[in-house]
Order: C-alpha cells, then sequence, then structure tokens
C-alpha cells in the first residue's frame, strides 16, 4: 500500500477520523501541509470552524499555508538543508566512502497561525 500525502487524502484522511470516532478531537495534525490543506473544506463541509471546533496543524512549511484562509499552523522543516545533505549521504554512499545507513537529526520551529487558536498566532 502507498501512502498518498496528497490534498485529496486529507479531506478522506479527515472525514474517515470523524466518522469512526464517537468524540471529537480538539485538534488534528496532518503528516503534511497538503494534507491539512485538503482537510479544510471538508471540516467546513461537516459544519466545523477552524480553530474554534477544531484546531489544524500541517508539517512542511510550504508557503501555501500562509495564503489560505484559516492561515495553516506548521512545523516547518529546513527544506534546503534537509536536500542539501541528502545528496551528499548519496554522493558518500555512491563513491564508497559510507556503507552505513546515517541518521541525522534536523532543527524544526513550530509556525503558529490561525488554525492553531493559540494565543499571538500569525494571522499570516
Amino acid at each position: 500500500m502507498r501512502a498518498e500525502l496528497t490534498t485529496s487524502s486529507g479531506r478522506r484522511a479527515i472525514g474517515e477520523l470523524l466518522d469512526g470516532m464517537a468524540e471529537r478531537p480538539q485538534g488534528v495534525m496532518f503528516a503534511n501541509d497538503q494534507m491539512a490543506v485538503g482537510a479544510l473544506p471538508e471540516l467546513e463541509h461537516r459544519g466545523f470552524r477552524v480553530p474554534e471546533d477544531l484546531a489544524v496543524t500541517g508539517f512542511d512549511g510550504i508557503s501555501v499555508t500562509r495564503l489560505i484562509r484559516p492561515a495553516l499552523t506548521t512545523v516547518r522543516q529546513p527544506m534546503q538543508e534537509l536536500g542539501r545533505q541528502a545528496v551528499d549521504l548519496l554522493i558518500a554512499r555512491l563513491t564508497g566512502r559510507q556503507h552505513e545507513p546515517e541518521s541525522r537529526l534536523l532543527q524544526v520551529s513550530v509556525v503558529r497561525r490561525a488554525s492553531c487558536g493559540c494565543p499571538g498566532a500569525s494571522m499570516t
């Protein structure tokens, strides 16, 4: 089974989550921002107000998150650094300098916007 991390899968996922729960959650965090963006119309269709009824957060920090309404809270990852380190690891593997798998930890940051309902959250 292949995981889809798209706007349409976010819409489906929030529908399945809400249909399968007896008690509504206070908030949801999606695997990426695209899924969170896709969930917003489904929540509106079901009569939920974000963030008043349900807080929504994504993960990635893509630019569209500040353009939608409500602006989406997200965990921003350092995409350029992630790409740079991935290429470095690939080159090391291809040239024989690195054989064992390696884990690296990169710093992320939380960008609080309107969708979380947090005091002091940015509207953009």
